[in-house]
């Protein structure tokens, strides 16, 4: 084959890899938005879950973490 022929195999074949890298990105990206939306629910239920199971007040701050109270050295 002639160089000129090789050129021209590949320009013709560069809207095919177009094509199939836009699908591939696209379902890649659909997987991982739906994989993240699992997640989320998982989490939410766990929450709801846990709510649930404490009797905790619909607003209350939880878990409520207190500062560290900083230890003085006695001498």
């Amino acid at each position: 084959m002639e160089p000129w022929q090789i050129l021209l195999i590949c320009i013709l074949m560069l809207p095919a890899f177009y094509i199939i890298n836009y699908r591939y990105v696209t379902r890649r990206a659909k997987s991982i938005k739906e994989r993240e939306e699992k997640i989320e629910h998982a989490v939410a239920a766990s929450v709801a879950r846990s709510f649930a199971a404490k009797g905790i007040k619909r607003y209350d701050s939880w878990p409520q973490y207190s500062q560290k109270r900083r230890r003085r050295d006695r001498i």
